[in-house]
């Protein structure tokens, strides 16, 4: 099912009177049965790096555009959900991907690495900002879940020994 393009109106009608039921047909393919709060950057890194979805509420606000260096920095309070899409704690100054529901209001990132674009969406955080949002107790690694798609985890996201 295609999901509708996001607009306040039509959070607000969601969240007044809940998602269609054809929407709500498809997220029972992807049921979550259970989730681990996330409380420290170890065990952020170790969730994303193994794979899983982590899934932070906060209330940490960011400035809309990177800085020159290509982080977001914090600015401001916007109650939001988002998720951790990805880690590098070997770069130089250690980041967190942040993934947010409002498109391409950030300016789209590239990758430090590759140079390729990152989705849309995206905004890199200093550790200490993701620490800061992890200490709100309210960041959760999905655990179990049903998942009829496979998971594409990049091979580089892992070390060879």
């Amino acid at each position: 099912k295609d999901v509708p393009k996001y607009s306040g109106e039509l959070a607000r009608q969601y969240g007044y009177y809940g998602p269609p039921k054809e929407l709500l047909a498809v997220g029972k393919e992807f049921l979550i049965k259970s989730a681990v709060r996330v409380k420290t950057w170890d065990e952020l890194v170790t969730f994303v790096v193994s794979g899983y979805g982590v899934t932070i509420a906060s209330d940490r606000g960011f400035n809309m555009e990177p800085d020159r260096d290509g982080f977001h920095r914090p600015n401001g309070v916007w109650q939001h959900q988002m998720c951790f899409a990805d880690i590098d704690d070997e770069w130089t100054r250690p980041y967190a991907i942040l993934r947010n529901s409002w498109a391409n209001v950030h300016g789209q990132l590239k990758d430090f690495r590759t140079n390729e674009l990152l989705p849309v969406g995206c905004l890199r955080i200093d550790r200490s900002v993701a620490e800061y949002m992890l200490s709100s107790g309210e960041a959760y690694a999905y655990t179990q879940y049903e998942q009829p798609k496979v998971q594409d985890i990049r091979e580089a996201l892992f070390k060879v020994v």
